[in-house]
Parts: C-alpha cells; structure tokens; sequence
C-alpha cells in the first residue's frame, strides 16, 4: 500500500468529523450540517468539517476576548518561548503535516 492511501486510511480513522475547536477543547455540536472536504486528486471525501454557525463564531470570539487578557499578561519573552516551542512541534511533525496538506490539495509530496 503506498504512503499516501495509508496515510489517507488512517487519516479517515482519526478525522472522520472535526468539530470547532473552542477555549482550548473540541466544541461538539449535537445537531449540525457538515461540509464534505474531498481529495482534489481523487474526488473522494477525507473529512467532514462543521458547518459552523453564527451563534458559534460568536461563542469563539467571546472566548478568545475574554482569553486575550491572560495572554497579554505573559511577558513576551515567555509568549515568544511558546510560540518557538510551537514551531519545534510543526518541524517533529513535519512528515504528517506535509502529507495531510498534499492530501488535502492533490499536490505530490517532494
């Protein structure tokens, strides 16, 4: 089986549905509409993304207010440590990141 439909199997395992993602957990909705993200090379779906509503992005904005201030009270050479350590876990991750984006585009990995 090649990199790419492995990948894709187990991709469809660990996000069939992704949900928002508000104050720091997954907002699961009981009642929603889903959009179909699909493979642009292949026509089939990948995932499916909550169709998220006003109601939601009002909550998420509220959320991310109220959570500004805690932020802004870290000193920027913490927040900037944060931020680097971000980084570090996009580079360790670096091989799953660039195949979900050539998935998701239908582009080859090089």
């Amino acid at each position: 089986m090649a990199a790419g439909q492995q990948f894709n199997k187990q991709m469809k395992k660990e996000l069939n549905q992704i949900y928002n993602w508000i104050g720091g957990k997954e907002a699961i909705q009981k009642s929603a509409s889903w959009i179909d993200k699909y493979n642009p090379h292949n026509g089939k779906i990948l995932y499916r993304i909550i169709d998220s509503t006003t109601r939601d992005v009002h909550k998420a904005i509220t959320i991310a207010q109220k959570n500004y201030s805690s932020w802004s009270d870290i000193p920027p050479p913490e927040r900037g440590k944060i931020i680097q350590n971000i980084g570090l876990h996009m580079k360790e991750n670096l091989h799953y990141l660039s195949t979900v984006f050539a998935i998701e585009t239908g582009k080859p990995i090089k």
